[in-house]
């Protein structure tokens, strides 16, 4: 009997003793759970707030207005965003969410795969979890990306030709001359019905014709050849202009938008966008060089063999396009996790 006891009793033991280690096991594993569990959160929280300061970026007008726009467009300008302005924005920490003190974010400015793009090293380091993000952003609206020398309903595949005809119309509502720099002038026609640019020696005579006359209403002399010439639709007529004259060189430079159709004559050389809304009209014995870039809606029609030369350049296309709407078009590529 008192073996069986001694027996039970050990068998007790032995119970009691793995009762125990299962129980420290189950506590321990509970707690290792509970510490994962609790580490993820925090890194998870931390990815969002560093995520968080990327839609701050790019959604407070303090930041993206204030920071990161003269940045880009200075970038796409002239390469470089120095010595005006330093490669980090400054957020203020009564942005940030509550725990996170990372209010700097890094700027790396490249070209890629024939698209200006900017990266961004975005850092959070939250309850003492560390997060970063690298963010790719493309710069430029694609169309004039492309590295077509003319945008047009005929040059584009299907998928484009929506966003090219959304652009012309964001254009004919957006268009305007707030940002001009003093290199470039600007002229803006919205009540004639026909203009006329023709060389004067090294000047550029200015006509404006109204209701068909014969003569001008108006002229006027522009000496500087970097303009921004903008001829706006007056109600539901159209404006029309006529380039060069048939006899004496003329050298442009910058933008042309016409919200009607564009007219060339004679040797006419330009650097820079044209854009036209209604259709381009090569006439004959018209020499005809373009360095840059073309959008058209309507066509161009080339009345003779005429020489009509449109090379893609995207030097002065970025130099003048950050005076156009939507030119800068900031998107978010891709997102990394570091």
């Amino acid at each position: 009997m008192k073996k069986d006891e001694g027996f039970l009793t050990i068998i007790a033991l032995l119970v009691t003793t793995l009762v125990v280690i299962l129980t420290l096991y189950l506590l321990s594993t509970s707690e290792f759970n509970r510490l994962i569990i609790n580490a993820t959160e925090k890194s998870i929280q931390a990815y969002y707030s560093a995520e968080s300061k990327l839609y701050l970026l790019l959604n407070k007008d303090e930041y993206y207005y204030g920071q990161l726009m003269p940045r880009v467009e200075r970038f796409i300008k002239y390469g470089r965003i120095s010595p005006n302005y330093d490669p980090r924005i400054t957020l203020s920490k009564n942005d940030l969410i509550d725990g996170d003190n990372g209010n700097v974010i890094r700027l790396n400015f490249i070209a890629k795969n024939d698209r200006q793009c900017l990266e961004l090293s975005i850092d959070s380091n939250k309850d003492k979890i560390t997060k970063s993000i690298l963010v790719e952003l493309f710069l430029v609206n694609e169309l004039f990306e492309m590295k077509l020398p003319i945008i047009s309903h005929n040059t584009l595949d299907d998928n484009k030709i929506e966003e090219f005809t959304s652009y012309m119309n964001y254009l004919q509502e957006k268009i305007d001359f707030s940002k001009l720099d003093d290199e470039i002038t600007g002229i803006y026609v919205s009540d004639y019905d026909e203009i006329n640019v023709i060389p004067q020696g090294n000047s550029l005579l200015i006509q404006y014709f109204r209701n068909e006359q014969a003569n001008p209403v108006t002229e006027e002399i522009i000496v500087d050849h970097q303009i921004f010439l903008c001829l706006k639709n007056n109600e539901a007529d159209e404006i029309n202009l006529n380039l060069g004259n048939g006899l004496d060189n003329i050298s442009i430079q910058g933008i042309i938008y016409v919200e009607g159709d564009l007219n060339i004559y004679g040797n006419v050389r330009f650097s820079g966008i044209i854009i036209v809304n209604g259709k381009i009209v090569i006439h004959p014995d018209a020499d005809v060089n373009v360095n840059g870039i073309i959008l058209v809606n309507k066509g161009i029609e080339n009345n003779g063999n005429n020489q009509f030369i449109v090379n893609y350049d995207f030097l002065p296309i970025k130099r003048y396009g950050v005076y156009l709407p939507k030119f800068v078009d900031i998107k978010v590529n891709k997102i990394k996790i570091n």
